[in-house]
């Protein structure tokens, strides 16, 4: 879950990311992140101090649904990133869109 390129800090452990990723709640179902499926990795870069999330956008063919699952999606990063700052705040927060 977790990828590092290798350097002089240590990584954030895989708990700590584990245990961020069940309490934030995913804002579109109620599931905790470890379980909602957004979020698919991590990447350690101890060079630049940065914790790379890399997120799953989500897909739906309705424009009703595309509006409502974006606002929560928004709300929900954001409450990531607020708790990986608050428990690493040595390390910038950079949220990755694969394919975007």
């Amino acid at each position: 879950m977790i990828d590092t390129n290798h350097g002089s800090r240590p990584a954030p452990s895989q708990e700590a990311l584990e245990g961020i990723l069940d309490r934030v709640r995913d804002h579109a179902s109620g599931a905790p992140l470890s379980h909602a499926g957004l979020v698919e990795r991590f990447r350690y870069q101890p060079d630049r101090s940065r914790l790379l999330v890399f997120v799953r956008p989500r897909r739906t063919d309705h424009a009703c649904c595309l509006l409502v699952n974006e606002a929560a999606t928004d709300r929900t990063l954001r409450d990531l990133r607020r708790e990986l700052e608050r428990a690493f705040p040595d390390l910038d927060v950079e949220l990755v869109f694969p394919g975007a």
